[in-house]
């Protein structure tokens, strides 16, 4: 990755060894090794590991955030999306689907990110508070308000919206961890993400 400061690389860097080693198995001199500067030198970036760490979740909110302007769509304010779904075909929903799947899947920070909070989930609350925020609560949340607007505009069924997210999001997560561990899948999972998503669309779409 091209880095245009010293900062940028140690968010980076400290994300490769907390991926790698752990959260709790990194110490800040081993980041400076990693960055190339002296160890004193990364507390004028950072106060501590911890700071690191909260700056490796807001650049990850960042690149989302670029990936979704990239699509057109907000991905985070269900209310700024309803137009950009209302009367959506299902194949420009898959290419939607397709193209945040493969950014989940190729994006490199992404992976190391959800390989850190894979790991750690189990070792450090902070870590497991993170990982549930970033793959349920927030995802969950959206979608839930997203379809409810939906529904509202004619365009769903009237259902339990929870259970309606939950359904439309758990199988595409589950496909992004399957490619996490064994890449090779990836032309299966492409298929079945496409299969689901038009599935989903008959089932809970009124058109």
């Amino acid at each position: 990755m091209n880095f245009k400061t010293t900062k940028e690389r140690i968010i980076y860097e400290s994300l490769k060894l907390f991926s790698e080693k752990g959260y709790d198995g990194v110490s800040m001199r081993e980041i400076a090794a990693a960055v190339e500067i002296k160890a004193a030198s990364l507390y004028a970036h950072f106060k501590g590991k911890e700071d690191i760490y909260n700056a490796i979740v807001d650049v990850m909110k960042e690149r989302y955030n670029q990936q979704a302007t990239q699509l057109q769509i907000d991905g985070s304010h269900p209310e700024a999306d309803v137009d950009v779904y209302k009367d959506i075909s299902a194949e420009k929903l898959c290419a939607i689907g397709e193209q945040l799947f493969l950014f989940f899947v190729h994006d490199e920070y992404t992976r190391m990110y959800r390989k850190m909070l894979t790991v750690e989930q189990f070792k450090n609350p902070m870590i497991a508070t993170e990982y549930s925020r970033q793959y349920y609560d927030e995802t969950i949340a959206y979608q839930k308000q997203l379809f409810e607007l939906l529904a509202q505009t004619g365009e769903f069924k009237e259902v339990d919206y929870e259970i309606m997210a939950l359904q439309f999001y758990a199988p595409i997560y589950t496909l992004i961890t399957i490619c996490d561990r064994q890449p090779e899948r990836e032309a299966e999972a492409l298929d079945l993400l496409k299969r689901h998503i038009e599935q989903f669309v008959r089932i809970y779409c009124k058109r």
